[in-house]
């Protein structure tokens, strides 16, 4: 079995260290470098591991590089390093995570918004679809909460306007009414 060096696991997550050489410490400012995987599953951690491992190589070999000039600062380096993601090489979620996060930001760029509905017109569709068969007694327990509904939010509210405070008002209201 191969040993993957500097990839360890803190908590659930794997991550890369690795120590930075005596010779080059001053330069970077660090002692090691540390780099989160992003992910808990070990063979997922493997592949990231080689994209991380090249991004360090090339860092230490920028620093060493540099060495021979003073006025290098390599502080820039460890902040382009620390913005690099470990992405995934090959694997099937992390390829999914991608796409999702691409078609998310893409739609909702470029896509209408869609207009709210109030919760009268909401209450409303409800209760006219015509695939529900209710009884009366039925319908007279939602057109009490409904009133209630519409005095707490009004028939104006948007949905998208109500929130959790809003919600636990109108909890206490049906609370302390008669059964």
């Amino acid at each position: 079995m191969r040993r993957f060096s500097g990839l360890h696991r803190r908590g659930d997550i794997w991550h890369y260290r690795r120590w930075v050489p005596l010779h080059l410490r001053e330069r970077v400012g660090r002692t090691e470098i540390t780099k989160s995987l992003h992910t808990a599953d070990y063979s997922t951690a493997k592949q990231r591991y080689r994209t991380v491992i090249d991004h360090v190589d090339q860092l230490l070999q920028q620093a060493s590089e540099q060495r021979l000039n003073d006025d290098y600062d390599c502080s820039g380096l460890l902040q382009e390093f620390a913005t690099v993601k470990a992405p995934p090489t090959s694997d099937q979620d992390g390829l999914r995570t991608l796409i999702k996060t691409v078609v998310e930001e893409v739609l909702e760029k470029h896509s209408p918004k869609k207009p709210s509905i109030t919760l009268d017109d909401l209450y409303h569709r409800y209760m006219d679809d015509p695939a529900r068969q209710r009884s009366r007694k039925t319908v007279m327990t939602y057109q009490s909460v409904y009133n209630v509904l519409m005095d707490i939010f009004g028939k104006d509210r948007l949905i998208e306007e109500i929130k959790r405070d809003d919600c636990r008002q109108f909890m206490d209201v049906v609370r302390h009414l008669p059964a």
